[in-house]
């Protein structure tokens, strides 16, 4: 896969950016950011502080009586969900923007959370919903895609315990999100996790990977692929004009690694997958055995 380099980011930043204005106009007074009430009836007892200081004692009493937690009944309506979104004062802009693809099933709250924590309007979320999550969580995602220009919502894949038809949900996130303008990097997640840094910080640490790709690669175990396919790119068809590889590329077969399913791949990366490759034979090959949802991204560097 190409890089792309500090000049280029600026390059394609400068560009990009100049139409955030028009992709983004000013609020209006209904959608006017306020902060809300967060804290559940169920927790407002609790001291975090102590927790967080490192009381053991009230720790471990916490723990014994811990609180049932009833589900919020959240307001579907789109101004009041941006009023929970969108932050009380005006973001300043960033070098570019980040695009996060998540595939999600469960606990809506959490997930309007992470939006929250993550929003900026150059940002773009993607999430892909497991058909098996229930009817009313559907909705609630697919409403956000209503609410926000800068959400968007794949179709839905029937995603097993084994990770099975994980890949197609990032993989078609990864192409919508291709048509969208102004972010420099993408960062693949599953439903509950965590970012723990701000939209700003993290625009900082991928200026300084300077174009590079963090994604977690180890060796992967021989019982992961089915040995009786083939798994060279001409067989997988694995360039869309076979004029873009070498004739090493077409004729070498596919060197299998796995890690973390979470990956910030740089925009050259995905402009790469999207446009030169195709991965849909490759990925219903590896729907053929378990656990396979690590090693996607992974295997495609050894090219």
């Amino acid at each position: 896969m190409s890089r792309i380099n500090s000049s280029n980011i600026k390059a394609l930043t400068h560009k990009e950016t100049s139409t955030f204005s028009a992709l983004f106009p000013p609020r209006n007074e209904t959608s006017k950011p306020s902060y809300l009430p967060l804290r559940k009836m169920e927790t407002a007892h609790l001291d975090c502080g102590r927790i967080l200081r490192g009381d053991l004692s009230y720790t471990k009493f916490v723990a014994r009586n811990r609180p049932f937690l009833l589900p919020r009944n959240e307001a579907s309506d789109c101004n009041i969900i941006r009023k929970r979104v969108l932050p009380p004062v005006p973001l300043e802009k960033m070098s570019f923007g980040i695009a996060y693809a998540r595939i999600v099933y469960r606990d809506y709250e959490f997930i309007e959370d992470e939006l929250r924590s993550s929003y900026h309007p150059q940002n773009y979320f993607c999430y892909s919903i497991d058909q098996k999550a229930d009817k009313l969580f559907q909705w609630n995602i697919e409403n956000l895609a209503t609410c926000f220009p800068n959400v968007i919502v794949t179709g839905k894949f029937n995603i097993d315990e084994y990770g099975r038809f994980m890949n197609n949900a990032h993989y078609e996130c990864m192409q919508l999100l291709r048509q969208k303008r102004g972010w420099g990097y993408l960062l693949l997640l599953q439903n509950h996790d965590v970012v723990i840094k701000s939209q700003y910080e993290m625009v900082e640490i991928y200026k300084l990977l300077g174009g590079a790709n963090d994604v977690e690669i180890t060796p992967c175990p021989e019982d992961r692929w089915n040995h009786n396919m083939k798994w060279d790119a001409v067989s997988l068809n694995l360039f869309k004009n076979p004029l873009n590889a070498s004739h090493k590329q077409l004729n070498t077969r596919l060197t299998f690694a796995k890690g973390a399913v979470q990956a910030s791949l740089s925009r050259a990366a995905i402009e790469w997958i999207v446009d030169v490759a195709n991965l849909t034979t490759l990925i219903d090959q590896l729907n053929d055995k378990v656990a396979f949802f690590r090693s996607i991204i992974k295997t495609i560097p050894n090219l």
